[in-house]
């Protein structure tokens, strides 16, 4: 598979996330991830960008389905194939943090995120915003408002 093809792939499955369609996500996921890694294989660089689209739309059903250990597993793949790219580190940091929400570990995750991405174009300034309001919905489940509204503050 081409890596124009793979990456409608993963936009698919993105889209068949977003509209709630889990089951066939998870009929999907199986050879979406099998054809990313023999991409990735034949060109590293060329598929890097599906390949941490594949992990992050994968830790995002697990975490919809309650696959906490799985979910990490998928977030930490999405990292490591992001690593040396920092716009790309911080989008897999965002699924990151949506694995780790409920321990309230992922706060300081996301700050660090959000601190490596200056806001120079809309699309890592959306990014900062999303980590932030990551980091934001961490405490408030900690029940910490303060930080909440310094944190949306700052995505706002």
């Amino acid at each position: 598979m081409s890596a124009e093809r793979l990456a409608l792939e993963v936009r698919h499955a993105w889209m068949t996330y977003q509209h709630a369609r889990y089951p066939r996500l998870a009929e999907l996921l199986p050879a979406l991830v099998t054809e990313m890694h023999r991409a990735h294989a034949q060109d590293p660089e060329a598929g890097r960008v599906a390949v941490v689209e594949a992990y992050r739309v994968t830790a995002a059903l697990l975490v919809k389905l309650g696959e906490g250990n799985l979910a990490w597993l998928a977030a930490d793949r999405a990292m490591s194939a992001a690593a040396g790219d920092r716009v790309l580190l911080a989008c897999a940091a965002v699924q990151l943090g949506q694995v780790l929400r409920a321990s309230v570990r992922a706060g300081p995750v996301m700050l660090a995120a959000a601190s490596q991405i200056a806001p120079g174009t809309p699309g890592e300034l959306s990014l900062r915003g999303s980590l932030l309001v990551q980091a934001a919905l961490i405490a408030a489940r900690a029940v910490d408002d303060r930080v909440v509204g310094e944190l949306l503050d700052e995505a706002a």
